[in-house]
């Protein structure tokens, strides 16, 4: 199956997003807003790529069909605000294009890599089906197709998944699967037509592998790809999986829990995109659905180690992303169902804060959730979702859980009620807690108490706030 991107599905034009009206700031935090201007054909499996640069900028890439048999990949530069300073074209009117553009800085600019054919030419070196890519400086407000090719291979552009990641030299190590095979390559090639060949490595003859994904540990040149596979002959090779290609070739690792025995047989489940793949100065991580035949939670694993953590609230996980951000915390996105969250770990990445629901994402009344990206290397989390027809955004803090002891008396006497605010387990000094036209402050610990008088049966609800943090709430009750 060749997943580009015209074999979308195409919807009606006049399918309108649920949005924040135009012209207001693109996504502040509690509020989708799009930032890809008018409704367009996205399709259900395309997947944009973002890359911050050191001006704060946040670039996002999509590919869209514009006719039929016209496709481009076009270009949006969010401010730390969200709203949009650059929106440009990257390639046009090409027949087809791989439906994961993906968008890599370099110290020269930024580096759109991707694959398709760009017309029936037999001629044309654009046709070649090799990895293709654009040049920007750092605005990314016009870009340039060069004429020089990222793979020797010309079987990227019916690619089940395509990655790339900049090297500390400055060039790109990109990566794709089709059917069995994995390649990879780190160069420029002048003519992809000459008899040579990239790096690969291929499984099992009745094995897919799909999504793959490519991450280097920071200060290193240690190159790590994730991908999915499905596989008839071989139960071993199905599920998710991890394996180090440089400097040297590792060993493949399939992630804990990535199958399930059902019945007898060991199943895999798949998401509606691909298991994301983050790297921090510690190793790798991955992010993968768990369960089968119902995705029950989604399981991050830091590679390598003895055991996984789950993200919280993540039932029906469809769609994940992951970022690295200040600390090596890792903040996740995700789609459970048709409602997106974000979370932010403790710094060692072994525990998640309280999740931040971002609500869904609808076209013309239904929900229209077909991709999630989350950057976090620039303070607060970027929310990017792609529907059938726009790219939407939205910022977020990260979550804090509100506990209360005791949360229900007896109101025939006072009550004196502590509160402790954390954040991914750990305590949270300076939150203002308010309940009841009460107020206390949270100390170092993490915790503060409120006296509360004699009053008959009611509910009532103790609200945390604190600068950086999205609201918490904790729900209490007055007895008999």
């Amino acid at each position: 199956m060749r997943r580009l991107l015209a074999a979308l599905v195409t919807l009606a034009c006049s399918a309108t997003l649920l949005a924040a009206p135009p012209g207001a700031d693109a996504g502040p935090p509690g509020r989708w807003t799009t930032v890809t201007g008018a409704p367009a054909d996205l399709g259900i499996i395309m997947r944009p790529g973002t890359v911050r640069t050191a001006d704060g900028l946040l670039h996002v890439v999509y590919g869209r069909k514009d006719a039929t048999s016209s496709y481009s990949i076009r270009h949006v530069a969010l401010t730390d605000t969200g709203a949009t300073r650059y929106a440009s074209t990257v390639v046009s009117d090409w027949d087809t294009l791989t439906r994961d553009p993906r968008i890599v800085s370099t110290p020269t600019g930024l580096r759109v890599v991707f694959s398709g054919l760009r017309n029936g030419d037999t001629f044309d070196p654009y046709t070649s089906g090799a990895v293709s890519y654009a040049t920007s400086d750092g605005t990314g407000a016009a870009w340039t197709l060069q004429s020089t090719y990222l793979s020797d291979s010309t079987s990227a552009y019916a690619d089940y998944g395509l990655g790339a990641v900049t090297m500390s030299d400055g060039s790109t190590f990109v990566a794709w699967a089709l059917n069995n095979v994995v390649r990879y390559a780190d160069k420029v090639v002048a003519d992809p037509r000459a008899p040579e060949e990239d790096a690969s490595f291929s499984l099992s003859g009745g094995t897919s592998v799909y999504d793959v994904e490519v991450a280097r540990v920071p200060g290193t040149d240690q190159v790590w790809l994730s991908w999915f596979a499905l596989s008839s002959t071989t139960p071993g090779e199905r599920g998710v999986f991890v394996r180090q290609v440089s400097p040297a070739l590792g060993p493949i690792r399939r992630a804990p829990q990535s199958v399930t025995r059902y019945a007898g047989t060991d199943y895999a489940t798949q998401f509606s995109s691909a298991p994301a793949l983050v790297a921090r100065s510690s190793g790798p991580v991955i992010a993968y659905p768990v369960g089968y035949p119902n995705r029950t939670r989604i399981a991050v694993w830091r590679v390598g180690a003895p055991s996984v953590t789950y993200l919280p609230a993540s039932p029906d996980g469809r769609l994940v992303d992951l970022s690295v951000g200040a600390g090596d915390r890792l903040w996740a996105a995700w789609a459970s169902g048709q409602t997106v969250r974000a979370s932010r770990s403790n710094p060692a990445g072994t525990a998640w804060g309280a999740p931040v629901a971002l609500g869904s994402v609808r076209v013309d009344g239904n929900p229209s959730t077909w991709s999630v990206d989350v950057a976090a290397d620039g303070g607060p989390a970027d929310v990017v979702v792609g529907t059938s027809r726009q790219l939407v955004h939205q910022r977020v803090l990260p979550g804090l859980t509100l506990g209360a002891s005791p949360r229900s008396w007896d109101g025939d006497r006072r009550r004196r009620v502590q509160f402790r605010a954390t954040d991914a387990g750990a305590p949270v000094g300076g939150v203002v807690v308010l309940a009841r036209g009460q107020r206390c402050t949270t100390n170092a610990t993490g915790t503060c108490r409120i006296r509360f008088g004699r009053s008959g049966p009611r509910r009532f609800t103790a609200t945390a706030v604190r600068a950086g943090y999205t609201k918490a709430a904790a729900g209490l009750r007055v007895l008999q």
